[in-house]
């Protein structure tokens, strides 16, 4: 069962950054991480921490309009 539901969260990654659907792959991270599945949120961190993505610089002075 284990590998299935692995299976089937990879699916839901997979479609959530294909689509574009950006702020949902976001919460799922987040619920990942609070529910102590590290494990199936490896790609999303990776994919939220990529620097040509989300360049530090451009996310310092979003966090600065606060």
């Amino acid at each position: 069962m284990d590998v299935e539901r692995a299976s089937l969260c990879n699916c839901v990654v997979n479609f959530l950054l294909e689509e574009n659907y950006l702020l949902s792959a976001f919460e799922l991270l987040h619920e990942l991480l609070d529910d102590g599945r590290d494990a199936q949120a490896i790609r999303l961190k990776e994919f939220f921490s990529d620097p040509s993505l989300f360049p530090p610089d451009q996310i310092s002075r979003f966090n600065s309009l606060r």
